[in-house]
């Protein structure tokens, strides 16, 4: 089974080439791209309406920081991470939790990064069902 199997995910990236790479890794592990953003405006609007699974989000969209976006996906409860060539610690604290791969990347960085928010949300799925 693939890493993104059956599973949704909204790419964040400003430059379409590197949206168009990341959509085929999303691809080749299984995943479907059903939406992207190439703007903070696009970003937010699909962080609170969209549906999918998984997001990956570039923190820098044409100057403008992406963490709007994934305060309202971590509000969600939905798993995401960052791609970025900034540093990790220009990361706000309260996303600092968040898995970063940096630029470049390439298909095992972005395994890594899904897999580690695929098992956390899954984690705290089961978790929070236990208590009901």
């Amino acid at each position: 089974m693939a890493l993104l199997e059956s599973l949704n995910v909204l790419i964040v990236e400003d430059e379409p080439l590197i949206a168009m790479v990341l959509a085929d890794i999303v691809e080749s592990l299984g995943g479907q791209v059903t939406e992207e953003a190439f703007t903070l405006r696009a970003a937010e609007a699909a962080a609170q309406e969209a549906r999918y699974d998984v997001a990956i989000l570039d923190i820098n969209l044409r100057g403008e920081m992406s963490y709007p976006a994934a305060r309202r996906i971590h509000r969600r409860g939905l798993p995401f991470f960052f791609v970025t060539g900034y540093a990790h610690r220009d990361v706000p604290p309260d996303l600092d939790h968040v898995p970063i791969v940096s630029k470049p990347y390439d298909t095992q960085a972005i395994m890594r990064a899904g897999a580690s928010v695929l098992s956390r949300s899954r984690l705290a799925f089961h978790e929070a069902r236990s208590v009901v």
